[in-house]
């Protein structure tokens, strides 16, 4: 992955992330689509590099951050910095700075906790969720470890979270720095069989590191590899990597989880999800997925799963079958339903419905809306109701539900009403998947005198006005 291809950014918290971007296609020739690539511990975007070499040789826009905590990101060691929600947040904002408007979100390890929560809180965002040694993670509005434990050692005969104790402890990050040669043996093994004695139980792994245990590195990572992280990993230190264990150890992981909307705790039924289980996975285990996505929680849902013959690292070890089955799900799958008409009428109604319901609140003080346009629906929302309930929607003042492009002089006068607000943001939706003149939003923002920018996926076309106080 060619450095000059990393960009930075300063996200709306402040944060300054590097994500790697692929370069502009050749002329007269457009991208199939973008794909976000999410990462897990402890790792950084290089994680992906042959899913990225693979894609965008096939027409793939790839854009691959290091998450928070590492490679060329911001080092934050504030557990409360890494609840899901805000992570989501700072996705959500490098696309919007790449004016990407649909994307497939594709995550590995704890990558795939960002993916569950982006196709939670952003859903019309994206086309396809793919999710890779680790499952989709389900809503948990009341998070307790202990009986998370208790339960996987029931069903499997050993602790396979414990880990996350280790992790989430003061003294992990000191730990491992002195018996870093060992953590690498444990982390990347040549046996997967060793996560279930080494790694996952209560204790095991601190054990080992203390008697600094050594052990061979797998066929797949060589000792430049090795160098590589390691050289990564020990500059810039553990504690930002470790405060994600932190934070799900704590009380911010079920606060955060509790703020998902309750209307939206699964991914769109119509959007396409893609599981691809490592057999030898030990901790994020193969089987659980598949139970998952094989429950009447999905038996709506159009999921593609797959389970190949490799320890949890599937991304390095089987990359090639990995790539093979991620390319044949987003051509034969993805491209149909982004295509299809059928299928995209059903996507916009699924995200119709996201909206409606969150505006249920707020929609009785305007009936007058309702009567008196037919096809016009006006909902005011309070900057101190989406703070409380959905801190993604800030500085959300106004919707503007568009049926018919009649309606722009009707909805004028209500939008002008709000442009006194210093910062509030009015949006502009349209309903219907026709729009295609132009010429006449723009003559629409020259009437208002206010700038828009198109801030939706394509299909489902919005519009921005914001006050220029």
């Amino acid at each position: 992955m060619d450095p000059k291809f990393y960009k930075s950014l300063i996200t709306s918290r402040g944060l300054t992330y590097s994500y790697y971007i692929s370069p502009p296609p050749p002329p007269r020739r457009k991208w199939k689509t973008t794909i976000l690539f999410c990462h897990g511990f402890p790792s950084s975007s290089t994680e992906w590099r042959y899913q990225v070499a693979y894609f965008q040789k096939r027409g793939y826009r790839v854009i691959a951050p290091d998450m928070l905590g590492y490679g060329g990101t911001d080092k934050v060691t504030d557990p409360a910095a890494h609840k899901p929600s805000l992570l989501c947040r700072d996705m959500i904002d490098i696309l919007e700075a790449e004016d990407v408007q649909e994307a497939v979100a594709i995550g590995h390890d704890l990558g795939t906790l960002v993916v569950s929560r982006l196709s939670n809180y952003y859903p019309e965002r994206f086309i396809g969720f793919a999710f890779l040694a680790g499952s989709y993670i389900p809503v948990t509005r009341e998070f307790d470890m202990n009986d998370r434990l208790s339960a996987m050692r029931q069903r499997y005969g050993y602790d396979v979270f414990g880990y996350w104790l280790f992790f989430g402890a003061e003294d992990a990050e000191s730990i491992i720095h002195n018996h870093w040669d060992s953590f690498f043996g444990i982390m990347y093994p040549h046996d997967p069989a060793l996560w279930k004695t080494h790694f996952a139980p209560v204790g095991a792994m601190k054990q080992s590191l203390l008697a600094d245990e050594k052990f061979p590195l797998p066929s797949y990572m060589s000792p430049a590899d090795k160098q590589s992280i390691s050289d990564a990993l020990l500059n810039q230190g553990m504690s930002a990597p470790l405060a994600w264990y932190r934070m799900a150890t704590s009380h911010h992981y079920a606060a955060d989880e509790s703020a998902v909307p309750l209307n939206q705790s699964l991914p769109p039924a119509s959007t396409p999800i893609f599981f691809g289980g490592a057999k030898y996975d030990y901790v994020c285990r193969s089987d659980m997925g598949t139970r998952l996505f094989a429950s009447d929680m999905f038996k709506k849902h159009n999921v593609t799963i797959r389970e190949f013959e490799a320890d949890h690292w599937l991304i390095l070890s089987v990359h090639k079958e990995v790539n093979r089955e991620l390319e044949a799900w987003l051509e034969n799958v993805v491209r149909k339903f982004s295509t299809g008409s059928s299928v995209s009428s059903r996507r916009d109604l699924d995200y119709s419905r996201y909206l409606v319901t969150d505006l249920l609140a707020t929609l009785d003080s305007l009936k007058w809306a309702m009567h008196e346009y037919l096809y016009t629906s006006l909902a005011v929302m309070q900057h101190d109701y989406f703070t409380d309930h959905h801190p993604h929607y800030l500085r959300t003042d106004i919707f503007v539900y568009m049926h018919k492009l009649t309606m722009f002089k009707r909805a004028h006068i209500a939008i002008s009403n709000f442009h006194h607000r210093k910062g509030s943001r009015v949006v502009l939706v349209n309903m219907r998947r026709e729009w295609t003149k132009p010429s006449l939003v723009v003559a629409y923002s020259r009437m208002m005198k206010v700038p828009y920018r198109d801030v939706s996926p394509s299909r489902f076309k919005t519009l921005s006005y914001e006050s220029a106080t």
